[in-house]
Order: C-alpha cells, then structure tokens, then sequence
C-alpha cells in the first residue's frame, strides 16, 4: 500500500465502545490527541466544540 499526501487514516472504534455512559461524550472541546507513524510523521488535532 503508497500512501499519498492527502490520504487519510481512519481507525474507527468498535460499536459500544462508550455505550452506558449517557451524557459523556468520549472526547470533549479541548482535548488533543496526536497521532505519530514512523517516517510518515505526526498530527495534533485540538477539539472545538461544533
């Protein structure tokens, strides 16, 4: 598989992974998450609220 610039990446999570919480959203405005892949690079994603 070439990855190009541009590609995206989207791992997902598995259904109910947060089910039983009501109310709790798994990420929240100001959260970051950072994501590295050897010799790809890195992102950091800073969460707003919609």
């Amino acid at each position: 598989m070439v990855l190009r610039p541009g590609d995206v990446i989207d791992t997902g999570t598995p259904a109910g992974v947060v089910l039983g919480l009501p109310g709790t959203p798994h990420l929240r405005p100001g959260d970051i998450v950072d994501l590295s892949i050897d010799g790809l690079g890195s992102r950091r994603q800073t969460f707003v609220q919609a």
